[in-house]
Formats: structure tokens, sequence, C-alpha cells
């Protein structure tokens, strides 16, 4: 059984020194999904943890609604974006929270996978024709 993800620090000033290094904040993402896909999501079908993957389901409500054709890679993609910008203007506040990186790392790692499973997708359906 894993451990419980350790807690996202609310935002604070900027630090004086580097006290989270990169593999430890893609440990945290990777942490992050699974526990959010255990709190909103079932199981992948193939009896792993429940991981984050509602995404699919948003973009085609949004679409739906506005009249748009957005993908779930590009819904992954709109979410990192957004993460970058609350960083940016954190930076510009003199503030600094580690969440829009966490959260930032897990939406390009939910994207890959999106991504990846849509190449392959195009990949059998052109080794089909």
């Amino acid at each position: 059984m894993s451990q419980a993800p350790r807690p996202i620090p609310k935002p604070y000033a900027i630090p004086a020194r580097l006290t989270t290094h990169a593999p430890e904040v893609l440990r945290i993402a990777a942490e992050t999904i699974i526990s959010r896909g255990a709190m909103r999501d079932t199981t992948l079908g193939d009896h792993r943890a429940p991981a984050e993957r509602n995404m699919a389901a948003t973009v085609a409500a949004f679409n739906a609604l506005e009249g748009t054709s957005l993908s779930e890679v590009q819904g992954w993609r709109f979410m990192a974006t957004l993460k970058l910008a609350r960083a940016a203007c954190s930076e510009r506040n003199d503030m600094f929270n580690a969440d829009d990186y966490v959260d930032g790392a897990a939406y390009n790692a939910l994207a890959h996978e999106a991504a990846e499973r849509d190449a392959l997708l195009i990949n059998k359906q052109k080794g089909a024709e």
C-alpha cells in the first residue's frame, strides 16, 4: 500500500535556497494523480489503481456547451498552461506556490498519456487501411 501523498504547501515567499529537486516534484505529481483519482475516478479497467481521468468527459461537456472541438490532449495542455500562468502571476507578486508546478507536471504527464493513446489509435487505423 502506498503512503499518503505529502501535503502541498500553501503559497509562500520565494525560498532563499532550493529545497525540492525535480525528481521529488515528479514523485509528488505522481502521488497527486493517484490520490485525486482515488477521490474522483474509477479504475482504469486493467486492475490498476484509480487515476485522474476526467478530462475526456470535461472536454466533451465543454465542446457541447461552446460548440468547439477541443481534444482531451488539448484539455490537459490548457490546464498545464493555466498552472504556468498562475506561477507567473505568483512570481510577479513575490510569491511561490508549489502546487502550480506539481499540478503542471501532473497535467503534462496526463497530456503525454492521452497523446500517446491517440497516436497508437491513429497508427492502428492506418494499419487497417
